[in-house]
C-alpha cells in the first residue's frame, strides 16, 4: 500500500522544492511490515521511518530498475530512522531502495523465491 509516512521530508535548502517533479521519493509497504519498497529519483541522501516495518532485524536492498539487478546495503537492527545513500550521486539516476523484515528470509528483489 503506498505509505509516502515512510519518508523524511528534507529541509528547504534552495529555491527547488524536494520531492517534487522529477525529485519526487515515493514509498509503499506491505500492510503487515514486512518490506517496504522506496523510489528513489536521484542520488541524495534521505531518511526512513522504520517504525511500520515488522521485525528486529532489517535488511536492505538497492534495486537498479534499469538492469533489474540487486546489490544488497545493509542489515541493521530496526530503529526509528535511518539515512540512506544511493549508490550513484547525482540526478536521474532511478533506485529502489528494498527494506524487508530479515526474519522472513526473502530471495533478492528480482529473484523468485526458491520451493
Amino acid at each position: 500500500m503506498p505509505d509516502d509516512s515512510l519518508l523524511v521530508p528534507a529541509p528547504v535548502t534552495t529555491n527547488l522544492v524536494p520531492g517534487a517533479g522529477l525529485r519526487r521519493f515515493a514509498a509503499t509497504r506491505a500492510s503487515d511490515g514486512a518490506y517496504a519498497f522506496v523510489s528513489v529519483p536521484c542520488g541524495h541522501p534521505f531518511e526512513v521511518r522504520l517504525e511500520a516495518l515488522g521485525g528486529r532485524t532489517i535488511r536492505a536492498w538497492w534495486f537498479d530498475p534499469r538492469t533489474g539487478e540487486a546489490r544488497p546495503a545493509d542489515e541493521f537492527p530496526k530503529a526509528e530512522r535511518r539515512r540512506f545513500v544511493p549508490p550513484t550521486p547525482g540526478e536521474l539516476v532511478d533506485w529502489v531502495l528494498v527494506l524487508d523484515d530479515a526474519a522472513r528470509g526473502f530471495p533478492p528483489p528480482g529473484r523468485r523465491p526458491r520451493g
